[in-house]
């Protein structure tokens, strides 16, 4: 008799796409009174614009359903417009139905947009964050017949006071006296779950992480750009409701250098033993992983301080847009997988360069903000993912960006 070595919950990019969504003739019945329009800029910052849900419903009735963004909005950085953006021109806020979100925490409901200038899917804006994770999925889809699921675990920190730091809890990882009954902490964390849920998002777990204040949830994969999505709206939720409880939370890296820092870690699972498209897609990963690093860790007191790949101050979209395609390229050119598994004890990081060399880890990625630019700027899969437009404006923005959390350390 076989053992099967399968486990845990399986899913599939159909039962995923088969969830029940939020139909927008079903609002009012609801009790819905308001729409926020939501979008992700190119520096992570959530923004939305909050509509009454009865002129909502008129302007999906009109020829052109969406709202005029002045195309300097996507380059506005703390009050400021960054180089390559100007204040003229306006794009086309399209109102994306399939996106509907409830929001429990505010008795309203979110959804995220796609940029089109006139309103027509086929139309598409280079600058949209979105189109530009869809375009790559379309294109790894219809070129190397492949889909993917994505999940996300998001951590973040807790804190009773930013000045002195202090955190809500002093706990071990994953211990109960992280999330003792009665606490504070206890009542957000679980509040978070219940609305999360009932927005629609799947929640398999949260449990106490190994820093101080320090909490992960996870939810369940979804196609990428509805994981992406999903992922912002649970950013917003426990931003939201930790204003309710008194608390501060953070995703930045590393709050506290002495503990671990908080990551957005991303599961894009193979299985154990790997199929040649599989083998493909890490090859990509790996290949390119020198040249995400400016998306995925974003700002220079990111790249310095932290151990992981993908953390809170990224944008989700642009960061599985550039994993997705550095993996879906390998796939076409059937790339072989040329490293190594690192079994340990020992990380790649504490091998010398011969062992390395051994297991064919011969790339690392960058280990400063500069040289993180520099590798995007040169990367043939960027050129290709972002086009010129994105490409420069992110950096512009980019620029601006880090420029001013330094000033503010």
């Amino acid at each position: 008799m076989s053992i099967s070595h399968i486990h845990g919950v399986q899913y599939t990019p159909s039962t995923v796409s088969n969830a029940p969504r939020i139909k927008a003739e079903d609002l009012e019945t609801l009790g819905i009174a308001y729409v926020c329009l939501t979008w992700m800029d190119l520096t992570s910052l959530v923004r939305y614009r909050v509509i009454p849900v009865s002129y909502f419903l008129k302007m999906l009735q009109s020829p052109r359903p969406g709202a005029a963004v002045g195309k300097c909005a996507l380059g506005m950085v703390n009050g400021s417009i960054a180089e390559d953006f100007n204040l003229m021109g306006e794009y086309l806020y399209v109102i994306d139905p399939m996106t509907l979100r409830l929001c429990p925490y505010e008795g309203i409901a979110s959804k995220a947009p796609v940029l089109g200038p006139d309103g027509h899917l086929t139309l598409e804006v280079e600058l949209c964050p979105r189109t530009t994770l869809h375009r790559v999925v379309e294109r790894a889809r219809e070129e190397a017949g492949v889909e993917f699921l994505v999940g996300f675990e998001t951590e973040f920190i807790l804190l009773k006071s930013t000045n002195p730091i202090e955190a809500v809890s002093y706990h071990d990882y994953s211990a109960s006296n992280g999330l003792p009954t009665g606490s504070v902490e206890s009542r957000v964390l679980r509040e978070i779950s219940d609305f999360l849920i009932k927005a629609g998002i799947e929640v398999t777990l949260y449990h106490p992480e190994g820093a101080p204040g320090q909490y992960e949830i996870v939810t369940g994969p979804l196609l990428p750009l509805e994981a992406a999505d999903a992922l912002i709206h649970t950013r917003e939720t426990y931003h939201k409701r930790r204003r309710e409880a008194w608390t501060e939370s953070h995703v930045r890296p590393r709050v506290y250098m002495s503990s671990p820092g908080s990551a957005a870690h991303t599961h894009i699972s193979p299985v154990d033993v790997l199929s040649a498209v599989e083998s493909s897609f890490i090859a990509g990963v790996l290949k390119h992983l020198p040249a995400m690093t400016a998306v995925t860790l974003p700002h220079s007191s990111v790249v310095q301080a932290s151990s992981v790949f993908l953390d809170g101050t990224g944008n989700p979209h642009l960061a599985l847009a550039l994993i997705l395609a550095s993996g879906t390229a390998a796939i076409l050119d059937h790339e072989e997988l040329m490293v190594e598994d690192c079994p340990g004890p020992q990380s790649a990081a504490q091998l010398s360069a011969t062992e390395r060399e051994a297991l064919g880890i011969t790339e690392r990625v960058p280990l400063d903000w500069n040289s993180a630019r520099a590798n995007f700027t040169s990367s043939a899969i960027v050129d290709k993912t972002f086009g010129p437009e994105l490409k420069v404006k992110y950096l512009s923005v980019n620029k601006v960006g880090s420029t001013f959390i330094r000033s503010c350390s």
